[in-house]
């Protein structure tokens, strides 16, 4: 029996963004195990015992056939006492947790006898407080399983879980394109999800547009920037390592320069969301509608505004010809009424809320 290959890990987290290629992986799982059958099922747990929700098995699996006999109430192999959350992988076999002359398991036993099943291991490893993955081998034979079975299944399961686990998140992903994507691509604001390594996951129009020609890109499906400095400020800026969980950074000078807002998001687990935008190409933020929503003055919302679109507290100040303890002041004000705790704060609060609408990139 080959060790798990590389090839056969590969395979199996290609599954992850093209479920229809479990089968696949499976019979290439199958041909390493020695195994005619692997059937593989993401199971919830349900008082005493374990629910399929989930199933996949190799090209000659006979899985129908089993399930339209054995369901899972009658499949003494679900009792969730067999199956208590443990760390890492767990094996299953007949002789050592089911009664043998029980009559469902004999009954079970003649059905996968009659579909050409005359051995049989599982393994199981959690994917998380009610779910479990199970992976069941069948052998032709009346022989048991080498014994480097359970070392070659421990090192497989894991890829397993894993590969469903990203199958899910891309999942969930796609269903957030199709759902949003359209009214993402109408905000003015450009919007980008991607993960710490700087790998795309969703750019709406605005933002391509507003990176096209810029200091930081999209090259492909990833973050490009020109050169090493940025680079170094980029990894910061999406792995937020430095400073508060929300970051702002300028890459670039003059026309070519992009502003940054960076922050996460529990509902987006390994993600980073960036907020960008082109100073060069903005027009001035409605001052009516920062007042009418968090009740500034126009004092305030000029600043709010100055700030959203990068302008520094001392720029601000040297362009309305006023003190900077003058306008210290007012952004103590601005803080308070948009309940913010810093400028960072401030600035992705506005450009997440309605008065980005206001805001319209130019070409």
């Amino acid at each position: 029996m080959a060790e798990t290959s590389t090839e056969i890990i590969q395979n199996i987290y290609r599954c992850a963004s093209a479920p229809e290629q479990w089968p696949r992986a499976l019979d290439a799982i199958s041909a390493n195990l020695n195994a005619a059958g692997v059937i593989m099922q993401v199971a919830e747990r349900s008082g005493q015992r374990l629910r399929t929700h989930w199933m996949a098995c190799n090209s000659s699996a006979q899985a129908g056939g089993f399930a339209a006999k054995v369901d899972d109430s009658s499949n003494p192999r679900m009792f969730t006492r067999f199956s208590p959350p443990v760390q890492g992988v767990a094996f299953f076999r007949d002789s050592q947790h089911l009664d043998l002359s029980s009559p469902d398991v004999r009954r079970m036993h003649r059905v996968e006898a009659d579909l050409g099943y005359h051995r049989f291991i599982g393994a199981r490893i959690e994917l998380d407080a009610r779910r479990t993955l199970l992976v069941a081998l069948y052998g032709s034979s009346l022989s048991e399983f080498d014994p480097q079975t359970d070392t070659l299944l421990a090192d497989t399961l894991p890829h397993l879980a894993q590969s469903l686990t990203l199958g899910e998140d891309f999942s969930e992903m796609a269903q957030l394109q199709q759902l949003c994507g359209g009214a993402l691509d109408a905000v003015a604001f450009g919007l980008v999800i991607c993960t710490p390594e700087g790998m795309v996951r969703f750019a709406n129009r605005a933002a391509t547009k507003a990176m096209d020609g810029s200091h930081l890109l999209i090259a492909g499906d990833l973050l490009h920037v020109e050169n090493r400095q940025d680079r170094v400020r980029l990894d910061q800026l999406l792995a937020g390592s430095s400073g508060p969980k929300t970051m702002t950074m300028r890459f670039g000078l003059g026309d070519r320069a992009l502003d940054v807002v960076a922050f996460s998001d529990q509902k987006l687990a390994g993600a980073r969301i960036l907020l960008v935008s082109r100073p060069s190409a903005l027009h001035s933020m409605s001052y009516d509608a920062l007042c009418q929503i968090y009740g500034m003055t126009p004092a305030e919302a000029a600043l709010a505004t100055a700030l959203a679109t990068g302008q520094s507290i001392a720029e601000f100040a040297e362009n309305r010809g006023v003190s900077i303890s003058t306008v210290r002041t007012q952004m103590r004000q601005v803080l308070a009424k948009t309940g913010t705790k810093g400028q960072p704060d401030l600035v992705r609060q506005i450009w997440t809320s309605a008065i980005a609408a206001c805001y319209r990139l130019t070409s």
